[in-house]
This record gives C-alpha cells, sequence and structure tokens, in this order.
C-alpha cells in the first residue's frame, strides 16, 4: 500500500511539472503582421532619409505634373539651369537698359562672361550650399524641407538656419563668390592693359560688401 502511495505521489508530481494543455499559448507572428512591421519601418526609414535628402520623392502626374515637380526631383540640374540662364540674361537686359539695343553695340564679352560665370557658378553653389553647408550646418537640409508647423518647433534647425545665413554674408559672400567674380571678369571681358582683377577686387571690396547686405537700398 505504501508503494502505491508513492507511486501515485510520484505520478501526481510528473503531470503537474508537465505544460498543462489549457496554458493560452503564445500568439504566434502571422505574416501579414511581419509585413505590416517591415512596411511601417522602411516608410519610417524613407521618410527620415527624404527629410535629409535635397532631392525628394514627389508624385507625379501627366506633363504639368512633372514640370512643377522638376526642382524637387532634379535639384541640381535645375540649379543648373538657373545659373547659366540668368546671369547672361540679366547682363543682357542691362545692357538693353543702358541703350544697347543694337547687334552693334552689344557688348558681347562682357555677356560672355556672365555665362561662364554663371557655369562655374552652378557648381559652386551646390558645393558650398549643399555640400559644405549640411556638413558645416547638418540641420539645415532638414529644416528646409520641414512644414511650415513643423519648422516653428525645430528651435535647433532655426539656430543653424541663421548661423548658416551669417556664414553666408559673413564669409562666403566676400571671400569666395567676389573674388570669383572678379577672377572671371578679369580673365574674359577685360583687356591685358586693365587693372588686374585682384586690386579691382580689393577697391570694391567695401563697397559690394554693403551692396550685398540685407536691407541694403542700393
Amino acid at each position: 500500500m505504501a508503494g502505491l502511495w508513492l507511486k501515485r505521489g510520484v505520478l501526481q508530481r510528473f503531470q503537474a511539472a508537465r505544460p498543462h494543455s489549457s496554458t493560452t499559448p503564445t500568439t504566434p507572428t502571422t505574416p501579414a503582421t511581419t509585413t505590416t512591421t517591415t512596411t511601417t519601418n522602411t516608410v519610417r526609414s524613407e521618410l527620415e532619409q527624404d527629410l535629409k535628402s535635397v532631392a525628394q520623392s514627389v508624385e507625379y502626374q501627366g506633363l504639368w505634373g512633372a514640370v512643377k515637380t522638376f526642382p524637387k526631383r532634379r535639384p541640381f540640374v535645375t540649379n543648373m539651369l538657373l545659373c547659366t540662364t540668368v546671369a547672361p540674361f540679366a547682363d543682357y537686359q542691362m545692357q538693353r537698359k543702358e541703350g544697347k539695343r543694337s547687334w552693334e553695340s552689344w557688348d558681347r564679352p562682357r555677356t560672355l562672361c556672365f555665362l561662364a560665370f554663371g557655369i562655374y557658378q552652378g557648381f559652386a553653389v551646390w558645393f558650398v550650399y549643399i555640400r559644405l553647408f549640411s556638413w558645416l550646418f547638418p540641420r539645415s537640409i532638414v529644416f528646409s524641407n520641414l512644414s511650415w508647423a513643423e519648422k516653428w518647433k525645430d528651435a535647433a534647425g532655426a539656430r543653424q538656419l541663421v548661423a548658416s545665413i551669417l556664414f553666408d554674408l559673413s564669409v562666403y559672400v566676400p571671400l569666395w563668390y567676389f573674388p570669383a567674380f572678379y577672377a572671371f571678369q578679369g580673365c574674359i571681358q577685360i583687356g591685358p592693359d586693365e587693372t588686374p582683377w585682384w586690386q579691382r577686387y580689393k577697391s570694391h571690396f567695401v563697397e559690394d560688401l554693403a551692396h550685398q547686405q540685407p536691407g541694403s537700398s542700393t
């Protein structure tokens, strides 16, 4: 009898140690749940990368939609087109305003100077404002891609925006942009007997710096 009770006790302990069939099983991860999670993470990753990128992924329909979204989708090409067309066209308009309306009176070397400078400026602007500024002010591109409501909440981005403007006006423009312009002018427009470009840069430095400051009336 004692042996029977001993065997029954051992059996009960063995059964108690086994997992009961009534225990709620762990809900397995279904393929649909895994797909949804993966898609959400992918969208979030693409959105974060899109904010850090100058080129934006924009959906469009038709020819007019492609034209409207082209600057966002192809910012470098847009930048080059603007720089290489606006500069010579602006000079052409100024020459017309100066009375040089005929082919004979048109100062073609001057317009050629602006065309060459515009081509250079297209590459320089991309390097300075996109490559260099994104390294010096890493929050600037993200800040520019935010909505206006999100910009108001991004204090760090706003501070970097102000810092980038100050750097542009106090470092890049007077120490890089102006010398490059006078160098192109000296190589293309001005003859060898004229004043060297670096002397023209030095003599016009204060006046040019005053003209490019915000709020200047000249």
